[in-house]
């Protein structure tokens, strides 16, 4: 798929679109399994929340503007996250603790953009959403291309020596973190604030 990640968020307004909330739900669910499983939320639980956080994700993102402000999806989506948890712990009336603290006191941490929570929580989904990213983007390019950028981009070795390493010329190594970054930030494109 060549359609930018902005460009899902658009087609994200068609509740229909089922190749666009496949990709969505490619992207985001594992991320949610992660974070929701540092409450104590039963795997069934988790899964109800996380359908309940998709379908509200699908209700409100008519609503929804991104005006190109830093984490304005990912803020998004950690609100609609939050709602749903406590609703769940209202609903259930269970008051348990999770890894030492109060749910409740973790949740409405969470809730402030500024918290430790919120910064642990825009790390972790940039981190998982860009993995993610760089999964579907690397079948786009033949194999000493992809080497070429993660020597260079994941692993910092210098592009000289890549290049004598993998026969290309070091101009060539450039090229090829070039061209894959260019693929990587079209696809992070309003989902992600930097590549």
């Amino acid at each position: 798929m060549t359609d930018t990640s902005l460009s899902l968020l658009a087609r994200l307004q068609d509740a229909e679109d089922s190749v666009s909330w496949g990709r969505f739900a490619d992207l985001y669910i594992p991320l949610l399994h992660r974070w929701l499983s540092r409450y104590e939320i039963s795997e069934a639980d988790r899964e109800d929340i996380i359908q309940n956080v998709i379908t509200a994700a699908s209700q409100e993102i008519g609503a929804f503007g991104h005006n190109q402000r830093t984490g304005d999806f990912r803020s998004w989506l950690r609100r609609i996250m939050v709602y749903r948890v406590q609703n769940h712990w209202r609903a259930s009336k269970r008051h348990r603790t999770a890894n030492g603290s109060d749910v409740q006191e973790q949740l409405n941490q969470l809730e402030d953009e500024h918290s430790e929570q919120s910064q642990i929580w825009n790390a972790e989904h940039d981190r998982a959403v860009v993995g993610r990213l760089m999964e579907i983007v690397r079948p786009r390019f033949q194999e000493q291309t992809w080497q070429a950028f993660a020597q260079q981009m994941l692993e910092g070795r210098n592009p000289a020596q890549i290049a004598e390493d993998l026969g290309m010329t070091p101009g060539a190594v450039y090229m090829a973190r070039n061209r894959i970054l260019a693929a990587l930030r079209a696809e992070a494109e309003g989902l992600v604030d930097t590549l």
